[in-house]
């Protein structure tokens, strides 16, 4: 289970269901928390506090097949991918904003909350 924090809770759900197309998790929450599914076993539980994570690092991930297909199809619904990380220096991404860092392929982009999430396709 990954958890996130979040300022705004609503704001939160409508970015993971309507952007990102995450269904909810038949998991208990407390409250107004909510919970996705984001793989077979695995679970992102949002919780509403007054600030956001200070991370300047992916604070969550997903392995994709094509990662193109899947950042075109996230750029179409409003997703805005990072251009430059701070750690990859000089490192230029592809016009969709796909990093190759070590023949690997990586996609960054913030949630509705400013938390650093990643897309990565291993080689």
């Amino acid at each position: 289970m990954t958890l996130l924090p979040a300022t705004d809770i609503n704001r939160a759900e409508a970015f993971y269901a309507n952007k990102l197309k995450l269904s909810r998790a038949d998991v208990p929450v407390m409250g107004n928390d909510i919970a996705f599914k984001t793989g077979e076993v695995s679970v992102l539980y949002i919780y509403e506090r007054q600030s956001g994570t200070k991370a300047d690092h992916p604070v969550a991930a997903w392995h994709v097949v094509d990662i193109e297909e899947v950042v075109q199809e996230l750029h179409e619904r409003g997703v805005k991918f990072e251009h430059e990380m701070q750690d990859l220096p000089g490192l230029s991404p592809s016009e969709l904003g796909i990093f190759e860092v070590g023949g690997e392929k990586v996609a960054y982009f913030k949630d509705s909350e400013g938390n650093l999430l990643s897309l990565a396709e291993p080689r």
